[in-house]
């Protein structure tokens, strides 16, 4: 596609001309940047088609890991489960790292978890905690993990992961938690 025009003028005169390239790439900042406003204001059944478009027109876009992550958001937060574990499920399919990776993951391990599906859900919370970006994330896949170990009888393992847990001594509200499951293991082994 041609370039955007500009209209360049004089004292008396208005003349369009191609541009001279220095815009080239902002149709797709525009475009992510309109998608993320909306997505910002909680305004997901707006942002969801332009994240479409996004993804569309940009196929190979710098924010296209972004984009997936948050189409699969809008999709979860309008209630539309099926549609946002697609997205989050090609984002992993599609990347092997990057900053949505381990928000995906752990959006999808919360859903398995939801439903039952606890060997999954531990699979995905472990790659969640390897790939997290924040600290809360982490901790939060981590405890998730031991509680689906324990659903799927695993309790040694899950011994193992609460341990871990309880020894994060800053910012740690599953610890209470973590420390009542290994009290309950060793009441149960006596």
């Amino acid at each position: 596609p041609t370039p955007p025009a500009t209209v360049e003028t004089s004292d008396r005169d208005i003349r369009i001309a191609p541009s001279s390239g220095a815009g080239v790439g902002t149709a797709a900042t525009d475009q992510i940047e309109v998608a993320n406003g909306f997505y910002a204001r909680k305004l997901y059944d707006l942002a969801a088609p332009e994240y479409q478009k996004y993804l569309t027109n940009y196929p190979t876009g710098a924010a296209r890991q972004s984009a997936i992550f948050r189409l699969g958001e809008c999709f979860r937060a309008q209630g539309n489960t099926g549609v946002a574990v697609g997205y989050y499920q090609k984002l992993l399919s599609e990347y092997a790292g990057g900053e949505f990776l381990g928000a995906a993951s752990y959006r999808l391990a919360e859903i398995y978890f939801g439903q039952r599906r606890f060997d999954e859900a531990i699979t995905l919370y472990r790659k969640a905690a390897a790939n997290a970006k924040n600290a809360d994330l982490t901790l939060s896949a981590r405890y998730f993990e031991a509680r689906g170990l324990e659903e799927t009888g695993r309790h040694a393992e899950a011994r193992l992961v609460f341990q871990d847990i309880i020894s994060i001594k800053e910012r740690n509200p599953y610890k209470t938690a973590a420390k009542l499951a290994l009290a309950r293991y060793a009441e149960e082994s006596g």
